[in-house]
């Protein structure tokens, strides 16, 4: 758990001191996130829909979701932009 917390910390400062320095790679950091939350939101939509479209059991069925990796890698993506986003922001004054 600990390493979690601190990689929350470092990669959003990370993220926000390469910004920083350059106006092409906040911009790639944006595209990146644009597809991640595209990728995001269509797998969670698939999901929804094939257990609607089968008629399955909601609570169990929608847990497979979690182990399709590229649910997991835009939905981390996303997780350290919104923190790089709003450590951006903080510090903008």
């Amino acid at each position: 758990m600990f390493i979690f917390i601190v990689l929350f910390l470092i990669v959003p400062t990370i993220f926000m001191l390469l910004a920083r320095q350059s106006f092409f790679i906040e911009k790639i950091f944006s595209l990146v996130a644009v597809i991640s939350l595209f990728t995001f939101g269509s797998i969670t939509m698939s999901a929804v829909y094939q257990i609607l479209d089968n008629q399955t059991v909601f609570m169990t069925s929608i847990h497979a979701v979690f182990l399709e990796p590229f649910f997991l890698v835009s939905g981390g993506y996303l997780l350290f932009f919104l923190a790089y986003r709003l450590l951006d922001d903080l510090f903008q004054w």
